[in-house]
């Protein structure tokens, strides 16, 4: 019997060599992925070529329909073999894919080698998430001012050259809070130096401003100065009215939300607020169940028949991005007066702007398809414009779950060998002196 034991030791041991080997052989002949608008021939060759059965994807995967990703995000999480930013894009779900997600569990956002670029020196990439300098762009809903922050360190970042200087001096931020400022300094323990540092950098603050009457909650003084400088983005982001037990956004509340998200939009529009050129609507939201159900797409244009005569026709959906936090920092998601963060590896920001923007000053946060299947970002002459965006694809979402289960499986073999490897000590056991 102890010699049988024995012999299925060995023959157990010889297996796992040979899976590390396989994996690790494998490993070495990845080719570097493509950083294009569009993954190559060869991004979506990889992952067909290296899937297992174990290892199949489970439909249905993420919609993607109109889906992309910051091209940043997507070398995190393939190059880094980042696991948050690879739940970013791909949104693995225990219900769709629970071979993934009981291998390789979604991480905390701070596990992400990018996530302590958070001074302000690192940040403000100018063309991030479609926000560039010169731009003129109002926040509304921003429970604790650090989204806006975050996109006043773009619009007000140090300039390199004179170019720039002028485009930064062309920049305009309006933040604005649903709540007082006093109830703010209540709730957000360093608010305070959130709204000291946006009005170093120039933004305007304003409280008390209601997303659904715009125009008539925004003081005099911004109201004037906006007749004659529209604004080229509106973002709200995780529209949803509050609820006291902290349960926003479930079911009860969907008709309600819907209406909310209804009424932003053409008040937005109706108020004559947005620039007719290159203004867009932004808005950031979870994706996964209840919040899918909102089908914010085509709710955001409902309406604007009956109150905006033929706007429907002008504003359309363009698409949604997966967002990135490490992009915008310090930006961290909060439920209304509540100073806890939630989870949202799974938000998008939906854009809807206006028809035909081709040549415009700003160009479109989500590029133009052509003729010849690529993209086009916003093409300004002097190079400025959004950071590169992907087309997220199947293809695309398989290579990153490959990449994802060949490191597990790597770590699994280290581990097991280091296991083996310290048990007897790597010598002959001494016999047991009678």
């Amino acid at each position: 019997m102890a010699k049988k034991r024995k012999r299925d030791r060995r023959q157990q041991q010889q297996a796992g060599d040979s899976t590390g080997a396989s994996i690790t052989a494998k490993e070495s002949n990845d080719a570097e992925p493509s950083l294009s608008t569009k993954p190559t021939a060869a991004d979506t060759a990889a992952p067909a070529a290296a899937a297992t059965t174990s290892h199949a994807v489970t439909q249905p995967c993420r919609e993607r329909s109109r889906l992309y990703t910051s091209a940043i995000t997507y070398q995190c999480a393939t190059q880094n073999v980042c696991i948050p930013c690879a739940y970013k894009i791909c949104t693995f779900d225990v219900a769709l894919d629970t071979v993934f997600t009981k291998m390789v569990p979604n991480a905390r956002p701070e596990s992400c080698p990018r996530s302590a670029t958070t001074s302000p020196t690192e940040c403000g990439q100018d063309g991030t998430m479609g926000y560039q300098r010169g731009m003129s762009v109002l926040t509304v809903g921003d429970g604790d001012l650090t989204f806006s922050l975050a996109v006043a360190r773009i619009l007000f970042a140090a300039p390199r050259n004179q170019q720039e200087q002028q485009h930064r001096n062309c920049s305009r931020l309006v933040a604005t809070s649903y709540e007082s400022r006093d109830t703010l300094l209540n709730v957000y323990p360093n608010i305070g130096e959130t709204i000291q540092e946006l009005e170093s950098l120039g933004a305007t603050v304003c409280y008390q401003v209601d997303a659904t009457n715009i125009a008539g909650t925004l003081p005099e003084d911004v109201l004037k100065s906006t007749s004659s400088k529209k604004f080229n983005r509106i973002t709200w982001n995780f529209p949803c009215s509050a609820i006291g037990s902290g349960q926003d956004g479930q079911n009860d509340a969907m008709e309600f939300n819907k209406q909310l998200i209804r009424d932003f939009v053409c008040n937005s529009i109706a108020s004559k607020l947005l620039d007719k050129k290159d203004g867009e609507i932004d808005m950031l939201h979870k994706t996964k169940p209840p919040f899918n159900q909102w089908q914010i797409e085509s709710v955001a244009l409902e309406g604007l028949d009956a109150e905006c005569k033929g706007t429907k026709d002008e504003l359309e959906y363009k698409g949604r991005i997966a967002f990135d936090r490490c992009l915008m920092p310090p930006y961290v998601p909060r439920k209304a007066l509540d100073k806890k963060s939630f989870t949202c590896h799974d938000a998008c920001t939906y854009v809807l702007g206006w028809k035909g923007e081709r040549g415009k000053r700003f160009g479109c946060t989500i590029p133009i398809p052509l003729e010849d299947g690529k993209n086009e970002g916003a093409g300004q002459e002097d190079g400025r414009g959004p950071e590169p965006l992907m087309v997220v694809t199947e293809d695309m979402i398989a290579k990153i779950r490959q990449i994802h289960l060949d490191a597990k499986m790597v770590k699994m073999a280290a581990a097991a060998a280091g296991g083996r490897g310290g048990k007897g000590g790597g010598g002959k056991k001494k016999r047991r002196r009678k």
